[in-house]
């Protein structure tokens, strides 16, 4: 018998490279965080762009990721109630674990989408949280460079 394996991480890859594509505000944050990399160096003006440009970015991103939480929740929905018909079709003649286990093998392709979907919402649920810590911590550094110019 073989075992069959899943390709979570490769087919999420590949999706969020189609989402990256989809939703150019990802990469567009992302090359704010790129620019303002060494922060010491950037003006109050820069930084306070930068903050006004990522925040009308993240109200996007916001919903891209609440989009695919949503179908990561779908997917899961969907492969318990695949999985639920897959075993209620067997024979009862069938003992019970064996029909767990071969309706579980029924719905490997409903897993895979599954687990990818979660994968693919996970990552953009870090992501966004990064953004926004990321934010945060500009809103900081501008406001010490405020008080540095107020004492000096």
């Amino acid at each position: 018998m073989k075992i069959k394996q899943f390709n979570t991480i490769h087919l999420g890859k590949k999706l969020l490279s189609e989402i990256y594509e989809m939703h150019p505000e990802i990469n567009s944050m992302q090359e704010i965080i790129d620019h303002l990399k060494g922060v010491k160096n950037q003006t109050p003006d820069i930084i306070s762009r930068a903050i006004s440009e990522g925040s009308i970015l993240m109200v996007n991103i916001s919903q891209v990721v609440a989009e695919y939480v949503s179908l990561a929740n779908e997917s899961y929905t969907y492969r318990k109630y695949a999985e639920m018909w897959e075993f209620n079709k067997l024979k009862s003649d069938v003992s019970q674990k064996a029909r767990e286990h071969i309706a579980r093998d029924a719905v490997f392709e409903e897993t895979q989408n599954e687990l990818t979907a979660r994968f693919v919402a996970d990552f953009l649920k870090n992501t966004e949280k990064s953004y926004y810590t990321f934010i945060t911590t500009m809103q900081s550094r501008l406001n010490v460079l405020k008080q540095e110019r107020i004492n000096s």
